[in-house]
């Protein structure tokens, strides 16, 4: 274990610690296979630096200038990495394998709560006219708290109003849950209740943020379903569910929203490491 004090430093310094850090395990006998942190842009110069490509490439502008510009090797270089896909590996610089670069599944969740609660007009997803609004979310809390009882979730004051708890995971993912949208569902089809009218989107939403979060955030070998870890038996249908989502994520670059280039960049690294051997 080892702790690198890393402030001040620019992307190339940091980049320059890591790749230090992976050659001294190296030196040790242990072989690097997954880098892992949080979604910090610094975070991801420094994998970018070091030979990744963590952003959504740009299209091509279809207009060619009547007379071409003369570039240098590194205004050349910059174009290609610009309009390059997306590639979440980094080349290890003694094996010369690949090191994939994992995100935090769990703070990747918490950006994307925090945003839809700070978001008025809320998001547009495909495939419904209706934005996902975090103002379902709260007039669930709301109505539930005047009944008295709970439509099968967890809403509590904490987990809608998330002032003071924007870092607990668990608030975050109760949220953005099979339970929740379960119980808008309820309100709007069975009740009828007319302050839910329009919220497929958002039940939509939480739908997918549940089954992403256990698919993405698996560990135990011993589960099932969505909850699984991956592997190369179960990885056909799982990339399915990983297609789907990634359409979702990908419209989210008209919006520039860091969260969904970050899940997406852990959907790809966990397609690899499942193909590994």
């Amino acid at each position: 274990m080892a702790y690198y004090f890393t402030y001040h430093l620019t992307g190339q310094g940091q980049a320059k610690v890591l790749t230090d850090v992976i050659i001294a395990c190296q030196e040790f006998d242990v072989n690097v296979k997954v880098v892992t942190f949080n979604g910090l842009a610094a975070n991801m110069t420094i994998v970018n630096v070091l030979g990744a490509n963590i952003k959504f490439p740009e299209k091509r502008p279809k207009s060619i200038p009547r007379r071409a510009r003369i570039k240098t090797p590194q205004q050349t270089e910059a174009d290609r990495m610009k309009y390059a896909p997306m590639k979440t590996t980094v080349v290890h610089p003694k094996t010369k394998e690949d090191i994939h670069v994992m995100l935090d599944t769990c703070h990747m969740l918490k950006l994307a709560r925090n945003l839809l609660a700070q978001t008025k007009k809320g998001i547009k997803i495909p495939g419904f006219h209706k934005a996902v609004k975090w103002s379902y979310i709260e007039e669930l809390f709301e109505y539930q708290n005047r009944q008295g009882f709970r439509l099968g979730n967890k809403l509590t004051k904490s987990h809608v109003y998330i002032g003071a708890h924007k870092m607990k995971v668990v608030l975050a993912a109760q949220v953005l849950s099979n339970s929740t949208a379960d119980a808008l569902r309820q309100l709007r089809d069975e009740l009828k209740h007319p302050k839910f009218v329009g919220s497929e989107a958002t039940e939509e939403n939480c739908c997918k943020f549940n089954k992403l979060f256990d698919m993405l955030n698996s560990w135990n070998p011993k589960q099932v379903n969505d909850r699984a870890p991956l592997t190369i038996s179960n990885l056909p249908e799982k990339k399915k569910i990983f297609k789907d989502c990634k359409n979702s994520l990908n419209h989210c670059n008209l919006l520039r929203i860091m969260y969904a280039l970050d899940l997406l960049s852990k959907i790809y690294s966990s397609i690899s490491l499942a193909l590994f051997d």
